[in-house]
């Protein structure tokens, strides 16, 4: 699939960015495109449910900003990229059966921590 792509977009090669669950890879497409990722906020959608995820990447794209997908707890790496962001703002992608208001407290915490 990845050659046909190249094929049909005209391009000259592409690199496939993966990790061992949805969740690594969401952290490796962060990863790869921090330099571009420079806007204040954050999204946040649940990891279990892809259409919040579709929707949250559109407006993360448009805004240049990561957007995390939410587990059951706040990961570690999930901390530190809040903690040395800072953001003002997170854009939540599905209700409180979906990204659970713990989840978010324990975001909220880390954006305010120094």
């Amino acid at each position: 699939m990845m050659n046909k792509a190249i094929d049909a977009l005209g391009l000259k090669s592409a690199k496939r960015i993966y990790g061992s669950s949805r969740y690594s890879t969401c952290i490796e497409v962060n990863l790869a495109f921090a330099s571009v990722l420079t806007g204040k906020e954050l999204c946040i959608a649940t990891g279990t449910n892809f259409p919040d995820a579709l929707a949250g990447g559109v407006l993360a794209a448009r805004k240049a900003v990561p957007l995390i997908l939410a587990s059951e707890v706040l990961g570690s790496w999930e901390d530190e990229l809040i903690k040395s962001r800072k953001p003002n703002m997170f854009y939540v992608f599905g209700g409180k059966s979906v990204v659970k208001t713990s989840y978010l407290k324990e975001a909220a915490y880390a954006a305010r921590e120094i």
